[in-house]
């Protein structure tokens, strides 16, 4: 497949200029985007090529002749387009600044100011993609729109030369939604020339897309699943171990045993808006000369996290899902729903560490090194509402991570970045190193009955 993009049209007009004690500046944007996707190679039309090998005329099982290949071209989809989509962004936006009073450390700075802006997106698939159903896509339409109004003041309060806080908070309205207050507050403490500490506390908002809100909606299965399942009614085995289960009577084991199994996914007109709470503190130090360290702790409380809930979660507890199961009326699956939605939770906390280094200057050029790490106390969501905590640190399992996916995610206990470069003259290179812990891989499959664990270890 292939996506082209027209050239989006832009505009961003900013004014800055003054009067009075007061800064402002102004500005507006306007910007318009399409995407169109096509069919590039290798595709073909299937009810035709059903046909063409019923009739004779394609040989499934050689070559094929001239009338074969001839009719393989007249059933091409190559250069059918499967998609066009349409983005629209407006806005305007005041800042407003100026100094109040003198504080030991400098002025006592007031920003305020407001934004207004419009969202809005078209996004078509069309019919031509049910001709090729094994890209498991189907003709559908979504438009969704929305307007965002917000206010916000921040105040810089400089106390002493050492001594600095800051203050802020931020109002939005989202015309679909409604409106939330966000506050935050950070302060800086340097009370020696290589010792400083850092801090900040402050709640956050994370509204659904228009994707997620108002993309498209289909009545029946959208695709099918990531990785082969048992339908837990129509082939029951060892619940979550696919290939265990067998066929009761009357079902096709091919469709329902160890099988890709029809799912619906796509957007969800309920889904709310996630909150956040955040802490973080942290210390700079210089230990020698040329050296930096700094340590910074986090720690981070999301609610109601928007994403899609695991397949592997709902296929290791079908009981407790079995509402997700839809079936017709001979009872056989129509499709598994597992559409966007707010799950629980989500709490992660851990350490961010920087390192840097200037080696003493030689003949041979200037040497320095680095390190940009995070090591990772927590990490743990709620697949729902005031659901168990489920870890997926340093391990694949069934726990999604707060993001539209609908795959188990993992996070990695500790990673970094290593650097070393050198630089002489005009000269200069730089040797990187990237590193991830190793995580617990998570099988269910057969032949054990139960599931396996694998250790998986990554870094280059």
């Amino acid at each position: 497949m292939r996506g082209t993009s027209r050239r989006p049209r832009a505009w961003w007009w900013p004014t800055k200029a003054g009067f009075g004690q007061w800064d402002y500046r102004l500005g507006g944007i306007y910007g318009h985007g399409e995407r169109d996707s096509y069919f590039v190679q290798g595709y073909l039309n299937r009810p035709k090529l059903q046909a063409g090998v019923l009739n004779g005329i394609l040989n499934p099982f050689g070559k094929q002749s001239a009338s074969g290949l001839d009719y393989l071209k007249s059933i091409s989809a190559d250069g059918g387009q499967i998609r066009h989509t349409t983005n629209l962004y407006t806005g305007v936006d005041l800042t407003l600044t100026r100094e109040l009073m003198q504080l030991g450390g400098g002025a006592m700075t007031l920003a305020t100011g407001a934004e207004y802006h419009h969202d809005a997106n078209d996004d078509r698939a069309l019919d031509g993609v049910i001709d090729v159903p094994y890209q498991n896509r189907l003709p559908s339409y979504a438009e969704g729109s929305r307007n965002i109004a917000a206010v916000f003041a921040e105040l810089d309060l400089p106390v002493t030369a050492d001594l600095s806080f800051n203050v802020a908070a931020r109002h939005d309205h989202y015309s679909d939604f409604g409106g939330t207050s966000n506050p935050k507050a950070s302060f800086r403490w340097q009370p020696t020339k290589t010792l400083m500490f850092r801090g900040s506390a402050s709640t956050g908002f994370r509204a659904p897309t228009l994707f997620d809100r108002y993309g498209y909606r289909l009545p029946g299965a959208t695709a099918l699943t990531t990785s082969k399942w048992d339908d837990p009614k129509l082939c029951p085995g060892t619940i979550g171990i696919a290939g265990s289960g067998k066929a009761v009577a009357g079902a096709n084991p091919l469709l329902v045993c160890n099988a890709f199994l029809p799912i619906q996914q796509g957007s969800n007109p309920d889904v709310q808006p996630e909150t956040s709470r955040n802490l973080t503190f942290g210390v700079v130090l210089e230990p020698v000369r040329n050296m930096m360290v700094m340590l910074d702790y986090y720690n981070i409380h999301v609610k109601d996290s928007i994403g899609q809930l695991p397949q592997n979660s709902i296929f290791t507890n079908t009981t407790k899902y079995a509402d997700l199961f839809v079936r017709n009326p001979d009872g056989s699956l129509a499709y598994v729903k597992d559409t966007v939605s707010n799950l629980g939770d989500l709490r992660t906390s851990g350490i961010d560490v920087g390192l840097s280094y200037a080696f003493p200057k030689t003949a041979f050029g200037d040497f320095k090194a680095g390190l940009d790490g995070t090591y990772v106390t927590r990490f743990e969501n709620q697949n729902e509402k005031d659901g168990p905590w489920i870890s997926n640190l340093g391990r694949f399992g069934s726990v999604g991570s707060g993001n539209v996916t609908s795959s188990p995610t993992y996070t990695f206990r500790w990673k970094h970045t290593l650097r070393l470069s050198w630089e002489r003259g005009d000269w200069f290179s730089q040797l990187t190193q990237f590193y991830n812990t190793g995580y617990h891989d998570l099988n269910n499959v057969l032949p054990e009955s139960t599931v396996t664990s694998n250790r998986i270890r990554y870094g280059t």
